[in-house]
C-alpha cells in the first residue's frame, strides 16, 4: 500500500510540474553537485516512471534550474551521462543507489580534534539529516 501511494504521489507531482513548464524538480537532499568537476549526482529510484510521463523535459531544477543539452527524453539512463547546462556545462549521472553528503569544516580538520559535522542520506523518498 505504501509502495503505491508513493507511486502515486510521484505521479501527480511529475504530471502538475510537466505540464506546465516541462521542468523536473529534484527532492531535497536527492542530488549532489561538484561545481570544480562540473558533476551533478542525482538519485532517481524509479526512472520508468519519470519517462512515462514527462515525454518533453526540457530542464531539471536542482538548486537552479539547469537546461538538457540534447531534448530526447531517450537519453536519460541510468548507464549513460546527460549534458546540462546553466550557463556552465555540467554532466549529470543518475542512480538507483542512495545519496549521502558529509558536510565538515576542513579548517579544524586533524587528528587530535572532533569537530562537528553533518550527514544527510537521501533513499526512494526519504530524506535522513543526521548532525
Amino acid at each position: 500500500m505504501k509502495i503505491f501511494i508513493y507511486k502515486l504521489v510521484i505521479i501527480l507531482i511529475l504530471t502538475s510540474t510537466t505540464n506546465t513548464a516541462q521542468e523536473l524538480v529534484a527532492e531535497k537532499g536527492s542530488f549532489g553537485i561538484d561545481t570544480k568537476n562540473k558533476i551533478i549526482v542525482w538519485h532517481v529510484f524509479n526512472l520508468d516512471s519519470i519517462l512515462k510521463v514527462s515525454k518533453n523535459i526540457k530542464a531539471i531544477k536542482f538548486n537552479e534550474s539547469f537546461r538538457i543539452q540534447d531534448l530526447s527524453t531517450k537519453n536519460l539512463s541510468y548507464t549513460n551521462s546527460i549534458s546540462l547546462s546553466n550557463g556552465n556545462s555540467y554532466k549529470l549521472y543518475i542512480s538507483k543507489l542512495p545519496i549521502i553528503h558529509l558536510d565538515v569544516n576542513t579548517s579544524e580538520l586533524n587528528s587530535r580534534n572532533k569537530i562537528l559535522g553533518s550527514f544527510t542520506f537521501f533513499i526512494r523518498q526519504d530524506f535522513y539529516n543526521l548532525i
